[in-house]
């Protein structure tokens, strides 16, 4: 009976190491997906910046006014999450990730509720999801 006992326990070992590797199998490539959708969001930006090329403007224009530019030229992320609330009010938030696929799904969501803190937007519980709308 002892041998046999300890064939079950030597095969719940194997089981248990095998397991432990699959999990940090997983685990890698979560962090992997992680990482790249930050660097997609990050990249985005930089791609689209890069793309244009250089701008040449008259040296006479002041600072700000550059500034000013640049921020109109590129929207903020919260503004493109802000414009698809808007353009169609009542959407559900889990409708909203195709209007603004650019973004991740995570960075959508940090929005939403930095939104929704700052008061500019209210999120109603709806069907399993909420029901966005611009205050």
């Amino acid at each position: 009976m002892s041998f046999f006992a300890f064939v079950i326990f030597v095969v719940l070992i194997l089981c248990v190491a095998w397991f432990y590797q699959w999990l940090k199998k997983v685990e890698g490539e979560i962090r992997a997906e992680l990482a790249e959708e930050a660097e997609t969001s990050e990249g985005t930006a930089q791609v689209t910046a890069s793309a244009t090329g250089p701008k040449e403007e008259p040296a006479a224009q002041p600072a700000a006014a550059d500034e000013a530019e640049d921020t109109a030229a590129k929207p903020s992320a919260e503004d493109i999450v802000l414009d698809a609330i808007r353009a169609h009010p009542g959407i559900r938030q889990a409708e909203i990730y195709a209007h603004v696929q650019n973004l991740g799904k995570r960075r959508v969501q940090e929005i939403i509720r930095t939104l929704e803190k700052e008061g500019r937007i209210r999120r109603t519980r709806d069907r399993g999801s909420y029901m966005l709308e611009t205050v």
